[in-house]
């Protein structure tokens, strides 16, 4: 009998599962703590190499302090038109804390640093 593979709902539920451990600001090994398993398994989990069980899912939901409807609930269309540098950004650890840094910003700050963003791009650095 063929083993099933993960797919793509198996990456989206991993992109919840990493989106939630960046905003907790927990490592990978300390999901794995809490949920029993190890880091590698967590890794495998974000990336959507494993796929996740309920039972493991209600772990995640538990030791992350999210209802299991965040991690399942309109899995397929939250990311489905997102920009994948967008999904990237805000699955990342700096991308996170550039967005809460943005937003705790004035205007006025916030043009200056678009401005040296852009400039940062523009001259390749």
């Amino acid at each position: 009998m063929k083993q099933r593979s993960a797919g793509k709902p198996d990456i989206e539920l991993g992109k919840r599962i990493r989106l939630r451990r960046v905003e907790q600001k927990i490592s990978q090994a300390e999901l794995g703590d809490k949920l029993g398993v190890s880091f590698q398994q967590v890794q495998k989990y974000e990336k959507g190499v494993n796929r996740v069980s309920l039972t493991r899912i209600q772990q995640v939901a538990q030791a992350t302090g999210k209802p299991v409807a965040f991690f399942i609930a309109n899995s397929n269309e939250s990311y489905a038109n997102a920009d994948p540098n967008i999904t990237r950004l805000l699955t990342s650890r700096e991308g996170y804390e550039l967005a809460v840094g943005w937003f705790a910003a004035s205007p006025a700050a916030r043009k200056v640093m678009l401005s040296t963003l852009k400039q940062f791009v523009k001259e390749g650095a």
